[in-house]
């Protein structure tokens, strides 16, 4: 991760979509309390049958001229998708999904966040629906999410190098979700049978650790603002204390390397994601900005978490 990944969506979309523009609560607890009523799975008996999974898979190709694109053909009807971004770059990418909500396009997207340096007018215009997060250099990361019919976009919004968001340099991919014979909500289940659940909330996450290598993990935004669930591996030695510092004053690159993760979820969204096969020490994190306060991301405000992945 580079050192400006603070800047993932407030001031990253404002470049990206600057871009675009020219060209067209209650606090929660970090860590669970032991309490089952709060980080159990709801009962598969009590959910209507799960639709059947479709899939969508997005490449970075890498190489010259393949870093900051994605290669997919979406052709899709609303129900769940299993979206793989397969990562053939040398950095971090992710795949976040957004659909505009209804009367907005990329244009006006673009346009309020040419207009607002946070970038909360631009979230304002859009819905996260999920989407693989934290995808690191050659490998390959999935997310499951429902989606219902409408226009969405693929975007990375991570910075690089230059400082600028992948997403200005054409990492962004248009594509529409048409509506399909069934009935399709946000309570439409994924057909993923996870092992463990974690709950988004302002501003933190709530769960019951440690986790294991490879196991699904359920992720439900319960909070009032949209959020993201991003895990990265801990160096060795190193604690969430010192990630957290890194990413206030940054002078490097953070104790940390990318793991695994879901993108922006609205509230009332969840997604499925397995966890790597790579035990050790784990820092949670989400970005997003404070679009209800001072447009600070929300690991300023205490979203990050500790954990461990035996």
């Amino acid at each position: 991760m580079h050192k400006t990944r603070k800047l993932t969506i407030a001031a990253g979309l404002l470049a990206v979509l600057a871009l675009g523009a020219a060209c067209g609560g209650d606090d929660g607890d970090n860590t669970a309390s032991g309490d089952s009523s709060t980080g159990g799975l709801t009962s598969a008996a009590a959910e209507p049958a799960a639709a059947e999974v479709q899939t969508l898979e997005a490449v970075v190709p890498g190489g010259e001229g393949g870093e900051f694109s994605f290669a997919a053909t979406p052709d899709l009807v609303a129900g769940p998708v299993e979206i793989s971004l397969a990562n053939h770059g040398t950095l971090e990418h992710q795949a976040m999904v957004m659909r505009f909500k209804p009367g907005a396009d990329f244009g006006q997207f673009a346009a309020a966040a040419a207009g607002d340096p946070t970038g909360t007018s631009a979230l304002a215009l859009v819905e996260g629906f999920g989407g693989p997060n934290a995808a690191p250099p050659g490998e390959t990361r999935s997310a499951t999410q429902v989606l219902e019919a409408g226009d969405y976009m693929l975007i990375c919004v991570l910075p690089g190098e230059d400082g600028a968001p992948h997403a200005a340099h054409g990492m962004v991919l248009p594509f529409t979700v048409a509506q399909g014979d069934a009935e399709v909500t946000a309570d439409t289940p994924t057909g993923v049978d996870a092992d463990a659940e974690v709950r988004l909330v302002d501003f933190g996450f709530v769960y019951e650790g440690p986790f294991s290598a490879g196991e699904t993990l359920h992720i439900v935004n319960e909070g009032d603002q949209a959020h993201e669930f991003v895990a990265y591996k801990l160096d060795e030695g190193a604690s969430a204390d010192e990630f957290a510092a890194a990413m206030e004053s940054p002078t490097g690159p953070p104790p940390a390397t990318a793991g695994t993760g879901i993108g922006m979820l609205a509230p009332g969204r969840s997604a499925d994601l397995t966890l790597p096969d790579d035990p050790g020490e784990y820092v949670l994190f989400c970005m997003l900005p404070d679009v209800a306060g001072d447009g600070s991301p929300h690991v300023g405000h205490g979203m990050l978490s500790e954990t461990s992945i035996d």
